[in-house]
């Protein structure tokens, strides 16, 4: 199944944002509730992918995909 961007119809969604239910494309993979709901849940994507990518972009690193 194909989902769009929440904010980028014209774009594939490749992020899923279970709070609020909206699929978001790479350019869009932000958290939207860092401090309050998602920091603590290690099961949201997005948290882990946004933490990942500031720790790398700190150290200098690239994240390798799959």
């Amino acid at each position: 199944m194909h989902h769009t961007c929440s904010k980028h119809p014209d774009r594939e969604g490749v992020h899923y944002c279970a709070k609020y239910n909206r699929y978001l494309c790479e350019e869009c993979l932000a958290c939207q509730d860092p401090t309050l709901y998602c920091k603590h849940r290690q099961m949201c994507m997005i948290w882990e992918l946004v933490k990942q990518r500031k720790h790398d972009a700190k150290n200098g690193t690239r994240a390798t995909s799959n």
